[in-house]
């Protein structure tokens, strides 16, 4: 069965309470959005590795929501990185009922503060890496 074979099914809720559509579907990437943010769900069998990718629909920016996203902004203890694909499946469905309801919900006042948290992110990783 493929990724998204598995994934699919247990996404329902997402369908009837936040009125999301599909825009994409394959064996590997399953994009579903709201009016205004598109989450990438991503299956890289070459790594065997998981990705959520969250894409503001409007300006084409990207985050993505690793182990380090939900420990220091989403202030939770769930894993989505370096996982099996059981647990990053059941991990995924917690992180969309509990932690991501603003986001499903097109809070871009907290789409901003996480794109803000990643700029940020990004800015001292690059200066950390340029410094040696």
């Amino acid at each position: 069965m493929s990724f998204t074979e598995d994934l699919f099914p247990k996404l329902d809720f997402l369908f009837s309470n936040y009125r999301l559509k599909i825009n994409e579907q394959r064996s590997d990437v399953l994009c579903i959005a709201n009016q205004c943010l598109e989450f990438r769900i991503i299956f890289n069998a070459r790594e065997n590795s998981y990705y959520l990718l969250i894409n503001d629909k409007e300006k084409g920016s990207t985050v993505e929501i690793d182990n380090k996203t939900l420990s220091d902004f989403f202030k939770s203890d769930i894993k989505l990185s370096e996982v099996t694909r059981e647990i990053f499946i059941d991990n995924l469905l917690k992180f969309f009922k509990l932690e991501e309801k603003k986001l499903l919900d097109c809070d871009m006042v907290y789409w901003k503060e996480l794109q803000n948290y990643s700029a940020e992110r990004s800015r001292i990783y690059t200066q950390q890496f340029t410094k040696r």
